[in-house]
């Protein structure tokens, strides 16, 4: 059974785990079983992936912990990352290589094998027991379902360009994965043995599946990932684990609660603009194009009086900030702030799904596509919100960054500088959803977005952007969406 807290269990106990749960709670939240008294090696330890102050992560964690209790006839031994103390707080957990040094040298955390899941992913026990156990836990092993690139991906460095890795393989996490004991102690002790630089060689985590089986392959001195289609991306008869689809929450979030700001230059007035306002711009209330210089041909532009730069971008987004800030004093109804650029593809009606998730408007909250700026490193490391796929930001955040962040240049990187070193000192939570994507949907594999149902996409390179459009996201818009209300002021 697991324990999800401590008033239920039977006096005389209660008083000694209530004084328990006061001033030690990891020894009521961070595990679920009794191994973790006793310290004895158990078979199977279950790591969920989760987030902070993510409403849909804390109920699909809910609804794993009642199915596993509900199918596992012997008592699951469950960690919580931002629940157990050896994990609560560090930023970089989302990229699992650090959890593993850290499951082999807790004595209480001692298993045969480790398996991975996010809160969205389902498992059945059983199954899953009765599939480890066909393998030597003490070899170095690790299964899952194996995705690979078709053709080189920016969000993977282009690393299919080596031979090599033609067919490398790396995990579907939404399915989980399983590590042996044998494998986690061969990491740990090369963890311990190795600088940060040689362990994780890019600055940027970007992919954490991908650069997880990067870092356990180690250019071949380590074992590639063992498919199986066991580890399900549909459920099935056979499957020990599957992903089911984030909870849908109501009520809605209205059209006319969200400001949405575009990012664009002069250069693009004629041509990546047009795209914008032919699709995914007609669905908005609140739409505004954010430019350096003004145009009367372009309706809802606004010149922010900030110059263009090739890269970065800050100032731009900065002064977007402040501007939006104005207008949600004028009109209240407004609590939610989405800044994409002029090459972003996206679905209104599922952000307006997504949000309604996550309705607070008045405790700062920021959501989009999560990466890393060298995580490894706490003391300098931070993670951010990618811009591409579109930057979600709550009235409150708005009001926050408005007042606190200045951005050191104009051309710093709008989305690792606002979107991560001021929200990291703002102290304003952020929250990851994979349905947000820096890159095309040709760069994903089909797998992966098929246990999703995307928000956005980004980049019109090499792709049709209306194709990209219709095939994605245009069947998923509602009927009689109120007409926009464009925004010229400035």
């Amino acid at each position: 059974m697991i324990i999800r807290g401590c008033f239920h269990l039977i006096y005389p106990l209660q008083f000694f785990i209530l004084a328990a749960c006061i001033f030690a709670p990891f020894i009521c939240l961070g595990s679920y079983s009794k191994y973790e008294r006793s310290g004895t090696e158990r078979s199977l330890v279950i790591v969920i992936l989760d987030q902070e102050s993510d409403n849909n992560s804390n109920t699909l964690v809910t609804e794993l912990r009642a199915d596993l209790e509900k199918n596992s006839q012997e008592d699951p031994h469950v960690i919580l990352t931002t629940v157990s103390g050896n994990f609560s707080g560090e930023i970089d957990a989302w990229t699992v290589i650090p959890l593993i040094e850290k499951l082999s040298v807790n004595p209480n955390l001692s298993s045969s094998w480790y398996f991975f899941a996010l809160p969205s992913t389902r498992i059945n026990f059983p199954k899953l027991l009765n599939l480890l156990n066909r393998y030597n836990s003490e070899e170095p092993i690790w299964l899952g379902y194996g995705l690979h690139d078709r053709e080189p991906t920016i969000i993977h460095h282009f690393s299919l360009l080596t031979k090599a890795k033609d067919n490398f393989l790396y995990p579907l996490f939404p399915s989980g994965f399983a590590l042996s004991q044998g494998l986690v102690s061969s990491l740990a002790e090369r963890w311990n043995l190795n600088n940060t630089a040689e362990l994780h060689p890019s600055e940027f985590a970007i992919d954490a599946s991908h650069e997880l089986a990067l870092f356990i392959w180690n250019e071949g001195q380590g074992p590639t990932l063992t498919h199986s289609s066991r580890f399900c991306w549909v459920k099935g008869p056979n499957c020990v684990s599957y992903p089911v689809v984030q909870p849908t929450c109501r009520p809605l979030v209205l059209t006319e609660e969200i400001f949405f700001a575009v990012k664009t230059c002069q250069k693009f007035h004629r041509t990546r603009v047009p795209i914008v306002l032919q699709t995914w711009a007609k669905k908005t209330h609140h739409f505004a194009l954010f430019s350096d210089m003004p145009d009367f041909m372009v309706p809802g532009l606004v010149d922010l009086k900030v110059p263009n730069t090739e890269h970065g971008h800050c100032s731009k987004t900065e002064a977007i900030i402040k501007y939006v800030e104005q207008i949600m004093m004028e009109q209240p109804n407004i609590g939610w702030l989405v800044i994409a650029d002029d090459d972003t593809i996206l679905s209104v009606a599922r952000l307006q799904e997504f949000l309604s998730c996550h309705s607070q408007v008045e405790t700062p909250l920021a959501l989009g596509e999560r990466y890393g700026f060298r995580v490894m490193e706490p003391e300098n490391g931070y993670n951010y919100l990618t811009g591409g796929g579109g930057m979600v930001i709550n009235r409150a955040a708005v009001k926050l960054l408005a007042k606190e962040c200045r951005c050191p240049a104009d051309n710093f990187p709008d989305d690792m500088y606002i979107m991560g070193i001021c929200l990291s000192k703002a102290s304003i939570p952020l929250v990851h959803s994979s349905l947000f994507h820096q890159a095309r949907p040709d760069d994903y594999a089909p797998e992966y977005l098929a246990v999703q149902k995307p928000i956005s996409f980004h980049k019109h390179w090499q792709v049709n952007p209306f194709e990209v459009y219709k095939n994605w996201f245009d069947p998923d818009f509602p009927a009689g969406t109120p007409k926009r209300n464009v925004h010229n002021e400035l």
